[in-house]
Formats: C-alpha cells, structure tokens, sequence
C-alpha cells in the first residue's frame, strides 16, 4: 500500500536548454609563451640545488609540478585554467616520448568550456601504451589519431576541437 504524499505548490526547473555550464575564460595564447624554468635549464644556466632550494623555500619560485618553476609574481594571478595552461607546457616538456595533448588538457588549450573538471592531470594520447600510464599529474591514453585529429597551439600538438570534445563526451 502506498500513501499518497501531500501535494506541494509546483517547482518551476529552467528547462535544459537555458542551463549553461561555467566556462573557463578563453586561454590567453600570450601567456602560453612565458616559459616555466626547468631545473635542468635553471641548473645549466648557473643556479645551484641550494639556490633552487632557497628560491622555493623563500616563495621566490612557486613548483608548477617536480622540476618545474614559475616566479611567484607570474604564478599567482593565474586562474585554474591559466595554470592547467603551465602545467600542460612543462609536462610536455619532460616526456621522453612524444604524445598529443587530449581530454581535459585539450579542451583548456583550445577554450572549450569545461563544467566541473580536475585540473591537476595533464591528459595526453599516445599511439602505444607506455609505461605505467599514470602518474601524479599525469594521465596517458591509448588511441591512433589520424592527421585531422591533430592541431598545433603554439609548439604543442593538441586533439581538434572536434576530437576532443568526442573524447570528453
């Protein structure tokens, strides 16, 4: 037996096509060429461990993941998006083998906007599985991509618009 439960005024819900998500603002392409430091490069270029060390203890230098570097006064004014933006360049740069920017990453490159999405793992997409295919800020998915899936923002091979939004879907 069911009880009939007592009648409340409607609810009005907007319908869906008046629903809009959250966009991220579009990626500012200038600052996709401020170049994060690299320990490698910092170390080359005659910065000592200690240095590096008090740069980052001091909040001179923020980490942007392991081995990377931005000046806390360029770090800090960037939003989310700005920041995946550094992340994606720095990742990019430490890979042994090439991969294309994809998922998540892509669409934060290309300016799609994203509703809730974890910004702190780099999605690539590899022809060929490698190793381990996870690590902390980094995802690798296996697919083949044909030379139509693939566009170039500023040195960094990214999936089309097309592309990744079927991969996000």
């Amino acid at each position: 037996h069911f009880r009939e439960c007592p009648r409340r005024s409607p609810v009005r819900v907007a319908p869906y096509a008046f629903m809009q998500p959250t966009p991220y603002p579009r990626p500012n392409i200038t600052f996709l060429r401020a170049n994060p430091i690299m320990r490698p490069d910092a170390l080359q270029s005659g910065y000592s461990e200690n240095e590096i060390r008090k740069l980052r203890r001091n909040g001179v230098w923020q980490s942007v993941r392991r081995g990377s570097y931005l000046p806390t006064d360029q770090m800090k004014p960037l939003n989310d998006c700005e920041r995946h933006q550094v992340l994606v360049r720095t990742t990019i740069k430490g890979l042994r083998l090439p991969a294309v920017v994809s998922h998540t990453s892509a669409a934060v490159l290309l300016g799609i906007p994203l509703w809730s999405a974890h910004l702190g793992i780099v999605h690539v997409t590899r022809a060929q599985a490698a190793n381990g295919g996870r690590s902390g800020s980094l995802l690798c998915h296996t697919a083949t991509l044909g030379d139509d899936d693939i566009t170039v923002i500023d040195g960094i091979q990214v999936t089309s618009p097309a592309r990744t939004i079927a991969d996000l879907a």
